[in-house]
């Protein structure tokens, strides 16, 4: 089966995602500008509907992210390394959790589940600079009892000079802390 296409749509999907983080991070720094004066309409009503739908998108992105996971590691045979197995732990348990807090409406709960982005996040985050720079010393330690034979180092794919399987993790959790984040305010 030819998986090109797929990645393809991945690797579009995660620059779409950070066309959308930084659209983000301009209305957040907005919303800090306009604190003290009062927003204008159009962007009262976006503060308004962020919160409110956080807790979802959080949770769609988390099931897209475990959902390309299985596809990268069941369909298309790319074997994870250690680090991968250790964002993995970070990730698969997020739609499990969000969708129940989204059935049981546990809003108050998001402050406990904040911390698995985070951390997936910051263990991604080292993933990708030690392929992009390079680096021998992110899986310097065998780890064939778990089953990772796989380089931490190797790249299975490299879009537009620095967008590899990391990289889109990185992009995922980072939307998802940013989504529970903002949900915070709610």
């Amino acid at each position: 089966m030819n998986t090109d296409p797929v990645f393809d749509i991945l690797a579009y999907l995660v620059l779409g995602s950070l066309v959308f983080l930084s659209v983000f991070l301009v209305i957040l720094a907005l919303k800090v500008l306009f604190w003290k004066k009062g927003f204008p309409p159009f962007l009262a009503r976006l503060f308004a509907w962020f919160p409110k739908n956080g807790l979802l998108f959080a949770f769609i992105i988390s099931l897209f992210s475990v959902t390309g996971s299985l596809f990268m590691s069941n369909i298309a045979l790319l074997e994870p390394c250690h680090l991968c197995w250790w964002q993995r732990i970070f990730m698969f348990p997020l739609p499990f959790i969000l969708g129940m807090m989204l059935w049981k409406r546990l809003d108050k709960a998001v402050i406990a589940v904040l911390p698995l982005p985070i951390i997936g996040g910051f263990i991604s985050l080292y993933q990708w600079y030690s392929q992009i720079t390079d680096s021998s010393t992110a899986c310097a330690v065998s780890f064939n009892a778990l089953g990772a034979s796989t380089s931490c180092n190797s790249a299975y794919l490299m879009y537009f000079g620095f967008m590899s399987i990391p990289f889109m993790t990185f992009v995922a959790f980072g939307l998802i802390a940013a989504f529970l984040a903002v949900h915070l305010e709610q």
